[in-house]
């Protein structure tokens, strides 16, 4: 009887790892898309504090926290049209392309410029925003930094991991370089004079130039190639997904929406400033 009764254990938890198994292979087999859609959820790898892009927004009316930003936006009218549920995971720029290398999260939407050493890694929808990069300096050194050679030996700030530390490197190799993980704190750097410069992305200092007019851009040159902003998908079985993609970004910049979205966010991210500062 014992042995009867150990038979059918054995026999029960070798069935259980065969239908284990067997659903990692029906897993592993499906592709991105098919999986997202599976899971019932769309994971976006975001560091939601680089407004106009994506941040937190203190909604007047409610009182409420809210997610802000164009790319926000993006991300929920993805899951909507996929009818799934957003799920954001909020973590340091410098990590993200590695949580989506690990299946940590399905896309990265995070102001993620292409470039070809990025393309090396991960694969890039087609770009939905191109930005000018800028040095971000203090009024009163406008006339002090107009070439590059002027800040040899000047202390430039820039975002870990992000395009502009590639720029600063390259273009500026006889500068400083300061590295930190939020825009918000390398303005807070050059206005405290402990750097001299900040390389970033024009629209995301729009707002840091409404509320401190002791701040500029300066008119020195910043070589980079024009590719765009575009949402980072994991290498391997995406080109279902990278279609879906491509066909809902098309769709919001051809019926402006996005436009929409993107003069809504700028407005809100210089309200959540002046609001902050007051």
């Amino acid at each position: 009887m014992k042995k009867s009764i150990l038979k059918i254990i054995v026999l029960f938890t070798i069935a259980l790892f065969v239908l284990a198994g067997a659903a990692c292979r029906g897993n592993e087999e499906m592709n991105q898309l098919e999986r997202i859609k599976k899971n019932g959820e769309l994971v976006i790898g975001a560091e939601v504090r680089f407004a106009p892009y994506e941040f937190y927004y203190k909604n007047p009316e409610t009182g409420k926290e809210e997610l802000a930003g164009f790319e926000m936006k993006i991300a929920q009218g993805l899951a909507d049209k996929l009818g799934v549920e957003l799920k954001i995971s909020d973590q340091a720029f410098s990590g993200l392309t590695t949580a989506l290398l690990g299946g940590e999260i399905d896309l990265l939407i995070s102001g993620l410029g292409i470039t070809d050493a990025r393309k090396e890694t991960i694969d890039f929808s087609e770009p939905y925003f191109f930005g000018n990069q800028v040095l971000l300096v203090r009024a009163e050194d406008v006339d002090k930094y107009k070439t590059p050679e002027d800040l040899k030996g000047c202390t430039i700030a820039a975002k870990t991991g992000s395009i502009h530390q590639g720029i600063a490197e390259n273009q500026f190799p006889e500068s400083k370089l300061m590295l930190l993980d939020q825009t918000g704190l390398l303005v807070a750097e050059l206005r405290q004079d402990t750097v001299d410069a900040v390389l970033v992305t024009d629209n995301a200092v729009f707002a840091y130039l409404k509320l401190y007019p002791e701040l500029a851009i300066s008119e020195v040159h910043v070589e980079y190639p024009v590719l765009g902003v575009g949402v980072g998908v994991r290498k391997g079985d995406n080109a279902e997904l990278i279609e879906f993609i491509n066909g809902y970004l098309k769709e919001i910049q051809e019926n402006g929406t996005l436009e929409k979205w993107i003069d809504e966010a700028v407005n809100q991210s210089a309200e959540m400033l002046a609001q902050e500062n007051n």
